[in-house]
């Protein structure tokens, strides 16, 4: 796994990151991932619901925003969105958002300088 990421963080710096923000970004893509996959396993778990059964904390949550947020605003929607609660959740669009604002930290014309 070292080797990897270490070869993750090269690539960044070839591209024109500087070195500590290649570091930052490639312990963020980590740290996305851990915490994305312990989030998602979370949902499974069951939690108490009001009748004194239990469900599991997705459909509680679920359920939640349905009933509390009702459109009111709407990115709401993507709360109770079928893909928000399964498989990767929002991972993909995390990782997209980070690497668009890390795109920014390389100046044009800079890749292979190590720059930023």
């Amino acid at each position: 796994m070292v080797d990897r990421l270490a070869g993750y963080g090269g690539s960044l710096v070839r591209a024109g990151l500087g070195p500590r923000d290649a570091a930052v970004a490639v312990d963020f893509v980590a740290d996305l991932v851990f915490s994305s996959s312990v989030a998602m396993r979370g949902l499974d778990r069951t939690v108490p619901d009001a009748a004194g059964g239990s469900l599991t904390a997705r459909e509680s949550h679920r359920r939640a925003w349905a009933r509390e947020s009702a459109g009111r605003h709407p990115f709401e929607a993507e709360f109770t969105a079928e893909e928000t609660w399964h498989g990767r959740g929002w991972f993909d669009d995390k990782l997209a958002i980070f690497l668009d604002g890390l795109a920014t930290r390389i100046a044009p014309g800079s890749a292979g300088q190590g720059n930023g």
